[in-house]
């Protein structure tokens, strides 16, 4: 089992002198995490019997060379769960052991599954055993099938802090421009950008008056048709149809506005990429000193989590600020996108921590 935590952990080792009370906090411990599993079903109810005689009995955990006095039979973990309420029936009756064996099976599963989440509840309790199911099989009605845990130590566990974060003092973030994939519209975009003063500009700037025109012409028709509506229902669809027309339009070359008041918005949903779930791709107006002219860009920014980017391995990209940020594009965390959220300046390409 392995855990990120941010810390180096020394290497497992097998435990041979276990401490009973050690071994004891293990088995509430697990228990606890057992209750709160969506899973209820009778391979649960083993494990919790598991840790209510370990916490009765650590000792019988204890390595020793005759396994005959190592771990519980099938009885007594039926009893355990009998005391416990339960229900233990399944391990009492005659076809105790075939129960064990089908139940023991499924208990496996889950536990694997459920791994990483013990190994981080023991840590965080400063638990260094690492607990692992083992069953020890018998030989006859005088030596029955035993069951229980075996222990790995992990070193350094005990000495381990969670890192505090002073939310007042969270340090700056830098962006950097990431590389951009896609067709070669985009690619060319990215690389040598579209000079607004070409005539490839000059296309562009002609279809976006065109539809800055057509948006001013539909409004006035709009106008015209409310102040002339004959009845409150005719009114009612009127503002309706309109409403819905400038929403659509707006959806489709919104961004063209946004990219002229704040000079850089998100790319519009054509030109983002397919295959990927995140629509991080920018266009940016960025100004040509000599000629005063603009040239637009099709660019993308990453920076590293100062608070949980351990070694950069947690990614910082940009997306719309949503309601709470209107307006603006801000930098969310890979892991934590609506608690770890920065500022994104695409000039100085510095964010600093908003919440």
């Amino acid at each position: 089992m392995t855990e990120d935590n941010g810390s180096e952990q020394g290497p497992n080792q097998f435990e041979t002198g276990l401490d009973r009370d050690e071994v004891a906090n293990m088995a509430k411990l697990v228990a606890e995490l057992a209750k709160e599993w969506s899973d209820r079903t009778f391979a649960v109810k083993i494990l919790r019997g598991l840790c209510a005689l370990t916490l009765e009995s650590p000792d019988r955990l204890e390595p020793a060379p005759d396994s005959r006095h190592w771990g519980f039979t099938v009885l007594e973990i039926g009893e355990a769960l009998d005391r416990l309420g339960i229900g233990g029936a399944q391990l009492l009756g005659s076809d105790a052991q075939q129960s064990m064996k089908r139940n023991w099976r499924k208990l496996m599963e889950l536990w694997e599954r459920e791994a990483p989440t013990i190994a981080q509840r023991l840590s965080a309790r400063k638990v260094s055993l690492r607990p692992t199911l083992f069953r020890e099989i018998g030989g006859g009605s005088g030596n029955p099938s035993r069951f229980g845990f075996r222990f790995l130590r992990c070193e350094g566990v005990a000495n381990q802090q969670i890192p505090s974060i002073n939310w007042l003092d969270v340090p700056d973030i830098s962006y950097r421009q990431a590389d951009i994939s896609g067709n070669r519209l985009i690619r060319w975009l990215s690389d040598r950008g579209l000079y607004l003063s070409g005539r490839t500009g000059k296309a562009y700037l002609s279809v976006t008056y065109a539809l800055f025109v057509a948006g001013v012409f539909v409004l006035w028709l709009l106008f015209v048709a409310l102040t002339h509506a004959p009845t409150t229902l005719d009114f009612l669809k009127i503002f309706v149809s309109g409403a819905v027309i400038l929403t659509v339009g707006y959806f489709f070359f919104g961004w063209q506005a946004r990219l002229v008041t704040n000079r850089i918005t998100l790319a519009p949903v054509l030109l983002q990429p397919f295959a990927s779930s995140r629509n991080d791709y920018l266009l940016e107006l960025r100004p040509d000193q000599e000629t005063e002219r603009n040239s637009l860009y099709m660019v993308r920014y990453v920076g590293d989590c100062p608070i949980c980017g351990v070694k950069g391995h947690d990614k910082v990209h940009i997306e719309p600020g949503r309601r709470e940020f209107f307006g603006r594009l801000v930098g969310r965390c890979n892991r934590a996108p609506n608690e770890h959220v920065f500022s994104f300046d695409h000039v100085t390409r510095q964010g600093r921590f908003l919440r």
